[in-house]
């Protein structure tokens, strides 16, 4: 090993554990490798200014510049590619804070499967789309980004058993036994066909984890409770709720605020201890909201 030349670094920022400690892993192997910030430079291409914030646990650096430091050190890549989506899985939640999506064995219908969907993504890092559909294999129709943006949002769920398997590409659940767990979940939710009662737990406001599951969520509990006439739920809310929002909300659009939220809540008669838990909802994907009207 050769000695570093170099000015003395800064100690790692740890506002983020995982952040601190896949700059530590960066650390480690540039000192086994013997290298300085320029030297790791020139074997990198990318700039020693890049690669010292890379290594500062302030942010989490893109993949390719961590790929190619710890390839250039001799480390471990995959050990490096789970840490940095360790730690770009904990630096989104603190930015878009949401509650984790069910895992496969806890799938039980199409909501249940969209918030996992979703945590997959956020698991693998969230990845671009235009990644995505790489790694699908990149046929036009198989994975589109169109598509794998709605998936990923909690929007939607894919609408093949093929296009779940290229989802589940994407997203680099490759481990056969973990993609046994997924293809089971596939299957239990489409066998249980459409008629079939839904796992009590996916229609819980607990399971809400995306802003997308919302509208579907709201009208199941409008069926829950006898889909009652539009001018009967004005009546129950003394006009909170014109007809023509709650018409809106059951054909699928989010409620415009949280005052028409609590609204329909009323007009569904949603008891205080379940309002709680739908407000904790609300508030849980207020950022996901806020990101889609941007």
């Amino acid at each position: 090993m050769s000695k570093i030349v170099g000015r003395r670094e800064n100690p790692v920022v740890r506002d983020i554990a995982e952040v601190g400690t896949l700059a530590d892993f960066q650390r480690e192997w540039r000192h086994k490798a013997g290298l300085s910030y320029d030297q790791l430079a020139k074997a990198t291409g990318e700039s020693p200014t890049t690669l010292r914030r890379a290594a500062s646990g302030t942010c989490v650096p893109p993949r390719k510049v961590l790929l190619a430091a710890i390839t250039a050190c001799g480390g471990p890549t995959e050990r490096a590619i789970h840490l940095w989506k360790q730690a770009r899985y904990h630096q989104r939640l603190v930015d878009t804070p949401h509650k984790p999506g069910p895992p496969a064995d806890l799938v039980h219908d199409k909501f249940g499967m969209r918030a996992a969907l979703v945590e997959l993504y956020e698991s693998d890092g969230a990845p671009t789309m235009a990644e995505m559909h790489k790694r699908a294999g990149g046929r036009h129709g198989k994975l589109p980004p169109s598509t794998a943006h709605r998936i990923a949002n909690g929007e939607t769920v894919p609408a093949t058993l093929a296009q779940f398997e290229a989802y589940l590409d994407a997203v680099e659940v490759r481990k056969p036994a973990q993609r046994g767990l997924w293809v089971q979940a596939w299957n239990r939710v489409h066998d249980s066909g459409p008629t079939a009662l839904p796992d009590p737990r996916s229609w819980s406001p607990n399971w809400i984890f995306a802003a997308g599951q919302i509208p579907n969520y709201l009208i199941r509990l409008y069926e829950s409770v006898g889909s009652p006439p539009s001018l009967e739920m004005k009546m129950r809310t003394g006009s909170r709720l014109d007809p023509r929002t709650a018409r809106r909300i059951l054909t699928g659009h989010m409620p415009p605020d949280i005052g028409a939220f609590t609204a329909f809540l009323d007009a569904c008669r949603v008891k205080p201890e379940a309002r709680k838990r739908w407000l904790d909802a609300w508030h849980r994907t207020h950022a996901d909201r806020m990101a889609r009207a941007i």
